[in-house]
């Protein structure tokens, strides 16, 4: 009966020993599974790195698994198969500076004209004048019916003077002298209306568009009183001189009662 026990007591124990068997093992088993499949993985990867590098299956040797030799030809292939990264070429001084560059040029094409300053266009009415400059003979020779400005005395007439300006072409048209560069004047001649001065030849140097401005006086003690104005353009002298009356523009107000105030003078090229 002892020794039916004891046997009974070891057929339960085996009993429960072989589950715990049959589980182990399947484990084991799962566990060599991804181990072949790792192997499997590894062989088709050195065939495709064979193949890659261009060698034939004939010449292809089978390295163990693990080995160094493994690696190597599995980095081969991922090398072979991942596209090349695109490579910047390095920055040198040329490359560096062609923006600026460039920038810069177009902004010198863009750049709008400078416009002239002030100075400037004188400099260059002045140069303009100067190529068109006139040297000229001017003398005033005489005068006729020109108005009294001294009433206060029975008999007292006026005392004239003749001066002579330029007045530049754009100021032509105004009546106002304030303008005029004075040249020069005549002497006074007193208390006459038809005075004669014949006076020298004096040297006028002005441009062709200028004009001469004659203006007659009456000169009294520390005044004078305009007697009339007339005006010859300088271009006057430019083919043929000069000389003739020119009809006195009388000031405002002041009318003459016999003919109209007359001026001689000659004008010519020097």
């Amino acid at each position: 009966a002892a020794v039916a026990a004891v046997a009974a007591d070891e057929g339960s124990e085996a009993k429960d020993q072989a589950p715990e068997d049959a589980q182990e093992r399947p484990e084991a088993q799962s566990a060599d599974v991804p181990d072949l499949v790792k192997s499997t993985e590894k062989q088709r990867d050195a065939f495709r790195a064979a193949a890659a590098a261009g060698r034939s299956e004939d010449d292809k040797v089978e390295a163990p698994e693990g080995s160094a030799t493994e690696e190597a030809v599995a980095a081969a292939a991922a090398a072979a198969e991942a596209p090349a990264p695109a490579t910047a070429a390095p920055a040198t001084e040329n490359s560096l500076a062609t923006p600026s560059v460039a920038s810069e040029a177009k902004a010198e094409v863009a750049a709008p004209p400078a416009e002239p300053t002030k100075e400037a266009e004188k400099q260059q009415e002045a140069a303009d004048e100067k190529e068109k400059l006139l040297m000229l003979k001017v003398s005033v020779k005489r005068a006729n019916n020109l108005i009294n400005r001294d009433t206060l005395l029975p008999g007292d007439l006026s005392d004239p003077l003749c001066s002579v300006a330029v007045r530049k072409a754009k100021d032509n048209e105004k009546v106002d002298a304030s303008a005029d560069k004075h040249l020069y004047s005549t002497k006074t001649l007193q208390n006459t209306l038809d005075p004669v001065w014949d006076d020298a030849e004096r040297d006028v140097s002005c441009s062709e568009a200028d004009s001469l401005v004659f203006s007659v006086w009456d000169k009294d003690l520390g005044s004078k009183e305009l007697l009339g104005r007339a005006l010859l353009p300088a271009s006057k002298a430019l083919e043929n001189a000069f000389e003739g009356d020119l009809e006195l523009v009388l000031p405002a107000g002041k009318t003459s009662k016999g003919p109209p105030s007359t001026l001689n003078v000659a004008m010519k090229r020097a």
